[in-house]
């Protein structure tokens, strides 16, 4: 690992004076749909995804929206194409310019390797600003690139992380910008290059590529600047499994946060082959609106053969406080269940359930499903259930604070199985 210190510049350490909440703001950006291609059937389950920045920890309680991302989901057709573009976006000192991103699902043959079926991702970034534009680093030519595909010698994978050049203070930075090299400006940032991972096996490969990892200096905030991701498998024979578990998803239309989810954990295409699998978060804070404890995203699921398969997901909470008026709420868990037998699709929200409603320690009814009742000045929905043609989505309750235009949904699943 290689250090690079730059000199401190009373200029560079003025502009990266942050305030207390980290904001970011788009200059200008589309997203774009990708135009109607002759899509075939493969044997593989296939996904890709990338975005351009994501900022976690500080001043940021939740994830915060991940900009220029673009996503397939598991499928198992090649031929389709996603993009996104984001022409800019400032972070309070960190400027981001000409971010875009590219999935594509291919079917192709060459002479050395015979016919192969790919899930690609790309990622490019013009330019990546910290401090002043004139005497701050500045990291031009990001290139990320990541393939997962199978042909003739089986799963393999290619990856590709790429800069066109570095300056600090306006000099040229040489011999960096290798996975693990890190560029420390005293008292700004710390900025670490990262790489990315493979692993294939008889059943499948994914390879995911990183560009930068910045750490902002006195506020424990991180800003992830490029990713891309592919995954290939073959363990899909009754389809593609997918959906997710999260403990919650808060929406602060204040300008604090436009949006945050909370503990996800995604559903694999194949499944866990029966397993759950978690990813908890211990606290969430949002001052003078909410604090969860205990909250766990989970997943599973299983193919057994081209008629046989099920997944499920949970979304819990154990505590969640809620408007700064004695208001608390325990035990919150949202479960979303499918199970293919045959050609059919069982899907429902067993699992699903809150343990107690209290305010000011005084206990509460539970709203019933599709029920509004107010308490402590906060908008209560109980449990929502949304089935459609191949999944069904589940909310445990949803809550509405008035005053500060903040829309909380605690305990979410979503689960689906589908063809292709």
């Amino acid at each position: 690992m290689r250090f690079i210190r730059g000199p401190v510049i009373g200029a560079l350490a003025t502009c990266m004076a942050l305030s207390s909440t980290l904001t970011g703001s788009a200059v200008a950006g589309a997203a774009q749909a990708a135009p109607d291609a002759r899509t075939t059937q493969t044997a593989f389950g296939l996904a890709a995804t990338g975005y351009g920045t994501r900022v976690q920890g500080g001043s940021v309680p939740a994830e915060s929206g991940r900009t220029a991302f673009s996503i397939i989901a598991c499928t198992k057709l090649a031929g389709l194409e996603k993009r996104n573009q984001l022409a800019g976006v400032n972070l309070e000192g960190v400027r981001v310019k000409g971010i875009s991103t590219q999935q594509k699902t291919t079917r192709e043959t060459s002479a050395r390797n015979g016919k192969a079926v790919s899930a690609r991702s790309l990622t490019k970034v013009t330019s990546v600003g910290v401090g002043s534009a004139i005497t701050g680093l500045k990291i031009s030519g990001l290139r990320l690139r990541t393939r997962a595909f199978h042909d003739d010698r089986g799963f393999r994978t290619e990856r590709e992380v790429s800069f066109a050049d570095i300056t600090l203070n306006g000099v040229p930075v040489l011999n960096t910008g290798s996975p693990g090299d890190v560029i420390d400006v005293p008292g700004v940032a710390t900025v670490t290059f990262l790489g990315g991972r493979s692993q294939r096996s008889r059943t499948g490969a994914r390879v995911s590529a990183k560009g930068l990892r910045i750490e902002l200096d006195g506020t424990n905030t991180v800003i992830t600047v490029g990713s891309a991701f592919s995954r290939i498998t073959n363990k899909v024979p009754a389809g593609v499994l997918g959906g997710f578990g999260r403990a919650g998803n808060a929406r602060v239309l204040d300008g604090t946060i436009v949006s945050g989810k909370l503990a996800v954990q995604i559903l694999p295409c194949q499944g866990t082959n029966g397993e759950w699998i978690r990813n908890p978060t211990a606290r969430l804070a949002l001052p003078g609106t909410l604090v969860i404890g205990g909250a766990v995203g989970s997943a599973r699921g299983d193919q057994f053969s081209k008629t046989k398969a099920y997944g499920q997901t949970r979304g819990k909470i154990a505590r969640a406080a809620i408007g700064g008026k004695g208001l608390v709420i325990k035990a919150i868990k949202a479960q979303a269940n499918v199970r293919k037998d045959g050609n059919r699709l069982i899907k429902t929200a067993k699992g699903t359930s809150v343990g107690s409603i209290t305010v000011n320690g005084n206990p509460r009814s539970v709203p019933a499903a599709g029920q509004t009742v107010n308490l402590a000045g906060v908008q209560v929905t109980g449990r929502k259930v949304v089935r459609t043609k191949f999944g069904i989505r589940v909310i445990a309750l949803q809550v509405k604070i008035r005053g500060v235009e903040t829309k909380v949904n605690l305990g979410e699943a979503f689960t689906r199985i589908t063809p292709n």
